[in-house]
């Protein structure tokens, strides 16, 4: 990532692998020009740590998913029945939850 900042490796833009030059622009971006010490803030790691947690979120987000998914299921496979899921219901009690 860092590279592909200062117009240097390779990125894959659109599932298309190409020069990291021709990616920014193509995304409509500018290439950075580093001052000192710049660069070794771009690779101190801050990029390892970004991948694990969107790594974390991703899988949370298909664990999300999944468990929507069983419960509708669950739902649909006993006949029950969406009314207790109305919104006027909830409104009409007087607690939340």
């Amino acid at each position: 990532m860092a590279a592909v900042m200062i117009v240097e490796g390779e990125a894959f833009f659109q599932n298309i692998r190409m020069s990291g030059k021709a990616a920014l622009e193509k995304a409509g971006l500018f290439h950075i020009v580093l001052e000192a010490k710049e660069g070794l803030a771009l690779i101190n790691d801050t990029q390892t740590s970004t991948v694990l947690v969107l790594v974390g979120l991703f899988h949370s987000y298909r664990a999300l998913c999944g468990g929507l998914l069983s419960g509708a299921l669950t739902i649909d496979t006993v006949i029950g029945s969406t009314a207790p899921f109305h919104p006027d219901i909830h409104i009409l009690r007087s607690h939340y939850g």
